[in-house]
């Protein structure tokens, strides 16, 4: 009896506390780790971990000093964040993780998780809704326009998901594949303001923008019509108010509607839309911006739910993160940029606005709104 109890024993210690290394590495991870942050070639640096190897300091030195992480024994905290930000910005999977960092799936998967929570909790701090000194901040183009009470842009974005099967219903999309409906706002200097994430594809943006109305998302109060009132531009899956404006329904939108014969607007609706979109379609940049840099959003992953959802909230933290110890627009932003222009881009007249649950007054009062900065851009057109 005692003989099996001690043969049990140690067959268990064999399997589950004995780690063996399954490969043999050129480099052990934390070696592989420190070359890349002490020997690497800025490029290289890049294209692992999406940012400089400034910020990278920077960030590690804030998550340390709020005690998000901190050493484990045998990974160190630049280690652990250097293998969250390979995963994420490379798409790669725990086992191609396994292979340049010389660590067992398990310790790849649990520091990941850690530092997800991390990057989560710093959320809080960088990703957050204009104060009142924000609001005097819109670019200096627009300060003096009929869009000067604008304070950013909103929008639904979808990021592909994978749950069981017999969880797929809700999340699948009207283009018949799974994802989440992500609600994000964002500044005119291209950060995410608020993001909500976690809700079924099937799921309309303005359902979504409801549920972040209840969950603390908020536009500063309408003083005095037409003078004061703050709003967000959306686009048309939103209903027209006070707080979100939309562009004209059934009215050319897209620049490369104006190509052709008709080149100048028209009317002033086909000039609101035009000016809108010229302001609105920022945050389709952002998002586009935010997908290249952590192309891990591109497709669905293996992670359970819950995480897949903070794992959007992690990655526009980090987008701010770097657009702010970065001073601004970093080199991703030009190459998205030479990307899309390459692209030929062309958008339909805009449909009509699904309902939702605005009450009437409410969409009215947007429909008088968008009616006078359209009279106020047609007028000032027209005396160019």
């Amino acid at each position: 009896m005692v003989l099996a109890c001690a043969i049990a024993v140690c067959a268990y210690y064999e399997t589950y506390m004995v780690k063996r290394r399954c490969r043999m590495p050129s480099l052990e991870g934390a070696k592989y780790a420190h070359r890349i942050l002490g020997q690497g070639h800025e490029e290289h640096y890049q294209d692992v971990c999406r940012m400089n190897l400034r910020i990278f300091r920077k960030l590690c030195h804030i998550v340390r000093k709020k005690n998000l992480l901190h050493d484990t024994f045998g990974v160190k905290l630049e280690e652990q964040l250097l293998m969250f930000l390979y995963t994420i910005g490379n798409n790669v999977s725990n086992r191609n993780v396994q292979e340049h960092f010389q660590h067992s799936g398990e310790t790849v998967s649990r520091h990941f998780n850690n530092v997800l929570n991390a990057i989560f909790e710093l959320s809080y701090t960088y990703i957050r809704l204009p104060c009142d000194e924000d609001l005097s901040c819109i670019p200096e183009q627009y300060k003096f326009s009929p869009f000067k009470d604008c304070i950013g842009m909103v929008d639904g974005f979808h990021i592909p998901v994978t749950v069981a099967v017999e969880c797929q219903g809700p999340f699948r999309n009207r283009k018949g594949s799974l994802s989440q409906n992500v609600m994000a706002a964002c500044s005119f200097d291209s950060r995410f303001m608020y993001v909500l994430a976690g809700w079924e594809g099937s799921a309309t943006d303005a359902d979504v923008l409801q549920a972040a109305l209840q969950d603390g998302f908020h536009v500063p109060a309408v003083i005095l019509l037409l003078i004061q009132g703050k709003y967000y531009l959306v686009d048309s899956e939103y209903k027209n108010t006070t707080s979100f404006l939309a562009p004209y329904p059934g009215v050319k939108y897209h620049p490369k509607d104006f190509e052709g014969e008709n080149e100048e607007p028209q009317t002033p609706e086909e000039l609101f839309n035009l000016k809108h979109f010229g302001i609105g379609g920022r945050i389709d940049r952002t998002i586009g911006v935010l997908k290249k840099r952590f192309p891990v959003l591109k497709v669905g992953t293996s992670y359970p739910y819950e995480s897949q959802a903070k794992l959007v909230v992690a990655a526009c933290t980090l987008h701010n993160f770097i657009l702010i110890e970065n001073g601004g627009e970093d080199l991703l932003f030009t190459e998205y940029d030479n990307e899309i222009s390459s692209q030929v881009l062309h958008q339909e007249a805009i449909a009509v606005t699904s309902p939702n649950s605005y009450p009437l007054e409410q969409w009215q009062e947007g429909n008088v709104l968008r009616d006078w900065i359209a009279d106020a851009l047609w007028e000032e057109y027209l005396t160019q």
